[in-house]
């Protein structure tokens, strides 16, 4: 069990799948890993989130139709291979949209990945919803805490939740997976994080933490708070270090950003995505297909894409949302450096 903010490469690869050095494998035909935004949509407004700003609260919220998810299986399944991992998050709370279960099960169905992730708040979640989704074949539940009673929740949230019920639906689906691992011999995990600096206040918040939420859990984590949004004021936040990744370790050396070498992002709109922090500009910036007309994997491979990522590999990035930034850095592995190709991959682009 981990719990102390740093996660070590063996619980990263029990929560996300082994890692492969991005450097000797792209160009990659099919994404290594998928991002579906089932949602916009979400029932707490958390205060390092879009979602409280008063910018994203005017905008129109919405669900991904379960047909697009059923569309895109398709085209990946008439290419052959798999994908690592694909998640069900978006920028809203996934539980929200009421075709979630079918989501998984249509995943799960196409045999295209070994593991289907959902990351949630999850005080939506119940015990006929619980399982449901592990029927449908749920590999991965992240749980995103936003505090440790009611008043934190009210705090961190603007949402006073039924803080116990909360605990007790999320223990009750830990024990649901505990029993289908053993009786199926199925991999599934419970993974449960929360931000640093919601245990700051108090010096036993750490302990308390650890204390209930440890038993409940396969992975227990401590994340260190990134600039997530780019309507918030971090500032507010106090005096924090915004040079150390999301694990709280030192940002890794890379100049060139990996995602969009390895990562399929498609929002809530069917809309296909460059990156996953344009999920939060109206109307988006990194549009590189629609899904609704168009087969993911031509896009995917498509010369908006292309060219996008021959913009990143040389460095011309003006007048995009690419042009400043650096939240890459918070999320980047050494496994996903992939400086050392730039040369070559720019005379691949550049075809």
């Amino acid at each position: 069990m981990l719990w102390l903010g740093f996660m070590d490469k063996k619980k990263q690869e029990e929560l996300s799948g082994k890692r492969t050095m991005l450097a000797d494998v792209v160009p990659l035909d099919v994404p290594m890993a998928i991002q579906i935004g089932v949602t916009n949509a979400c029932n707490l407004q958390c205060e390092f989130c879009e979602h409280s700003s008063d910018k994203f609260k005017k905008v129109k919220k919405e669900n991904l139709d379960c047909r697009l998810v059923e569309k895109f299986v398709y085209n990946i399944k008439e290419n052959g291979k798999k994908i690592n991992q694909i998640l069900l998050s978006g920028i809203g709370e996934p539980l929200v949209n009421r075709q979630i279960v079918d989501m998984v099960k249509i995943i799960s169905e196409s045999k295209i990945t070994d593991r289907i992730g959902i990351i949630s708040n999850g005080t939506l979640l119940d015990r006929h919803l619980s399982d449901s989704l592990i029927d449908a074949g749920l590999n991965v539940l992240r749980i995103s805490l936003n505090g440790l009673s009611r008043e934190d929740y009210r705090k961190y949230t603007g949402v006073a939740i039924e803080f116990e019920r909360f605990y007790e639906n999320l223990n009750y689906f830990f024990q649901k997976a505990c029993e289908t691992r053993k009786e199926e011999n199925r991999d599934i995990k419970v993974y449960i994080k929360i931000m640093d600096y919601m245990l700051e206040d108090t010096k036993d918040k750490k302990n308390i933490f650890m204390e209930k939420f440890a038993p409940i859990c396969d992975i227990l984590n401590i994340e260190h708070l990134n600039i997530a949004s780019p309507d918030i004021d971090y500032n507010k936040f106090g005096n924090r270090d915004y040079e150390r990744s999301r694990r709280g370790t030192d940002h890794e050396k890379g100049e060139i950003c990996p995602r969009v070498f390895y990562e399929g992002i498609i929002s809530h709109e069917g809309q296909v995505l460059a990156c996953c922090h344009d999920f939060w500009f109206s109307p988006n910036q990194l549009v590189m297909g629609d899904l609704r007309k168009e087969n993911f994997l031509d896009i995917w491979n498509g010369k908006k894409f292309q060219e996008l990522r021959l913009r990143i590999l040389k460095g011309d990035l003006q007048g995009t949302i690419c042009e400043n930034c650096t939240e890459y850095k918070g999320l980047m592995s050494k496994e996903d450096n992939i400086d050392s190709r730039r040369e070559e991959l720019i005379c691949y682009y550049n075809k």
